[in-house]
């Protein structure tokens, strides 16, 4: 949602959304599930990284493809445990900027 706010601005930046299968928001409540489908319907690309019914172990692929198509991490996180902490730990040991801006919301 931040960067549709912001592609009005700078026209050059474009979302690519990774999203770990089809049916990964089957569980999400209606309101989580229309905000998702806003960004869908405004993203420049979506690439579903599989193509099935969500399965342990599609999160981490998910995130692997993420780190894997990128040059620089912007994060934002504050636990050392969870998908973003992994996501985080696997973009530092290929070498991939990472950027946590968790604690630059409370400067």
């Amino acid at each position: 949602e931040a960067v549709l706010e912001i592609k009005a601005d700078y026209p050059h930046i474009r979302l690519l959304l990774y999203l770990p299968c089809r049916n990964h928001s089957a569980k999400w409540d209606a309101e989580d599930c229309t905000r998702l489908d806003v960004i869908i319907n405004n993203a420049d690309e979506v690439r579903y990284i599989t193509d099935g019914e969500y399965t342990d172990g599609c999160m981490k692929q998910r995130n692997a493809a993420m780190v894997h198509d990128a040059h620089y991490c912007v994060a934002w996180f504050n636990r050392r445990i969870g998908g973003t902490s992994q996501t985080v730990a696997i973009a530092k040991k290929c070498g991939c900027a990472v950027r946590n801006i968790v604690y630059e919301k409370s400067l």
